[in-house]
């Protein structure tokens, strides 16, 4: 029975890894695809549950008893290949009331307070600085994409590029906190005569055949951040860039289509590409009337008119905070989020308010002023999108080794070297949809690594035994059960 899980865990193990030669690592001709679901518990640690033949334990001690699983063989051919993840997408189940309950009043302990803070900060730092790289654009931004999708790559990185990131994440150096927002990121809100809410997080890996992930990091990717990893070979390119594409279409839900994915991506260079995707939707908790909707005009930044459809609500002793030249407001959505908007109302514009400390701390704060308003909203549907390169923002966060010839991605790879992988690709596509029931919005945020140089192609050996040879029968550890010397193989024709 030993043996047998020893033999098990192996091909476990090889449904995560690649061998050095290229190819997906198997037991024999057969890949392990084990079918469990993991249960997120109250203090946000992850433990499976059944869900088919074969069972996963976790014990006292926190290690993994892996079942006896019937194995089923490779599919090879032309298609791109895919490894089934060790947790799926489905280990966040969201029907238990008490388990969205907890999601939807995420940040009230201390340690999700902690969390929400190093993001609050971590947006306050981006968005003046993506704003300020597409003047002439609307700017559309998520801060949990992207703060996961480094995450994953801090905990890849070892060394001073481990370090940068932290330090620009400013979250706990463990990574437990990219559990805790996974789980809170993932919610189904729908009850009858209540606004609906909901939020998926998906990630996934895209690994080129040739390069061979670490085996923890392998095993915290699929059981932790619940990341489908995949494998694609040099020759399947647009296979591989085509289901990158769907992989986007699917997450947002439409709307980012297949073409938002760079023609370029994956090329020859690219070792890896790691993907994070947030889908958002809420309606207001009181929805405006479509038949309120009229014609109007929108000034632009430069005095240029353009015209839009306003939407008109009036809400009732509302919380605001007023100042000289700005005012800030909240329209109160599903789930008790906030749409939060801040209206410039002196000489300041956007541009300009972004720029200024002050503001940024009245915009980020949590809570509106103790004076209450009846607010009549005005409020334009919205249509926004923005594609945007995130590399020349890791320099202003404090992250430059990830870029560099001391990129240390030793963590990540098998055998990798300081300076044998950098950060090729940061970029974060996002889109925004507002009108008179809610807010639709997605992102996807895809980090790239490549390599310095190619990895080395295994030679081919020949072993035509058509000589005397010597051989051995030996155990694992090396005990020798038989040895040989063939001079004569003895069989006949």
């Amino acid at each position: 029975m030993k043996m047998k899980q020893m033999m098990i865990i192996s091909a476990l193990c090889g449904a995560i890894l690649l061998t050095s030669c290229g190819t997906a690592a198997t037991t024999g001709d057969t890949t392990v695809e084990p079918t469990t679901a993991a249960t997120t518990t109250e203090d946000g640690t992850t433990a499976a549950e059944t869900t088919a033949a074969g069972t996963t334990e976790t014990t006292a001690a926190g290690t993994t008893a892996v079942p006896e699983t019937e194995t089923t063989a490779v599919e090879s051919g032309a298609n791109l290949k895919r490894l089934e993840p060790v947790y799926a997408a489905e280990a966040f189940d969201t029907s238990d009331s008490a388990e969205v309950t907890r999601c939807l009043a995420f940040g009230m302990t201390a340690a999700e307070v902690a969390i929400v803070r190093g993001l609050a900060r971590l947006a306050e730092r981006a968005l003046p600085e993506l704003a300020a790289a597409s003047p002439d654009e609307n700017v559309v931004f998520s801060t949990p994409s992207l703060a996961l999708a480094l995450g994953m790559l801090a905990q890849g990185a070892e060394g001073a590029t481990r370090e940068e990131l932290l330090t620009a994440l400013d979250q706990p150096e463990d990574g437990d906190w990219m559990a805790s927002l996974i789980a809170a990121l993932n919610v189904s809100w729908e009850e009858e005569d209540l606004p609906e809410l909901t939020i998926e997080s998906s990630r996934a890996l895209w690994l080129q055949d040739g390069y061979r992930l670490r085996a923890e990091y392998g095993e915290m990717a699929s059981r932790v951040w619940h990341a489908d990893i995949n494998v694609w070979a040099p020759g399947e390119r647009d296979a591989a860039h085509e289901t990158i594409g769907q992989w986007y279409e699917e997450k947002s839900h439409g709307l980012l289509p297949a073409s938002t994915v760079p023609d370029d991506l994956p090329n020859e260079g690219t070792s890896l590409i790691l993907l994070d995707a947030l889908y958002y939707k809420a309606q207001w908790l009181e929805s405006f009337d479509a038949r309120g909707t009229e014609a109007d005009i929108f000034r632009l930044a430069d005095g240029e008119v353009v015209p839009v459809l306003m939407m008109l609500k009036q809400l009732q002793a509302q919380r605001a905070l007023v100042r000289d030249d700005y005012q800030i407001a909240q329209l109160p959505m599903a789930g008790g989020y906030q749409f939060v908007v801040a209206l410039p109302t002196g000489e300041r514009g956007a541009d300009e308010l972004l720029a200024d400390k002050d503001f940024r701390r009245d915009f980020m704060a949590s809570s509106m002023s103790t004076k209450e308003y009846d607010i009549m909203w005005q409020l334009p549907k919205l249509d926004l999108a923005l594609g945007a390169d995130l590399l020349p923002l890791l320099p202003k966060l404090g992250v430059t080794t990830a870029m560099s010839a001391e990129a240390d991605f030793g963590a990540l790879f098998e055998d990798a070297r300081p300076g044998d992988f950098v950060l090729d690709v940061l970029r974060q596509d996002a889109r925004l949809l507002l009108d008179e029931d809610g807010v639709e919005a997605a992102a996807v945020t895809l980090a790239a690594v490549k390599a310095t140089a190619m990895p080395s192609v295994c030679e081919t050996l020949e072993m035509r035994l058509d000589r005397p040879f010597i051989a051995e029968i030996r155990s694992e550890g090396g005990l020798p059960l038989f040895s040989m010397v063939v001079r004569d193989p003895g069989v006949r024709p």
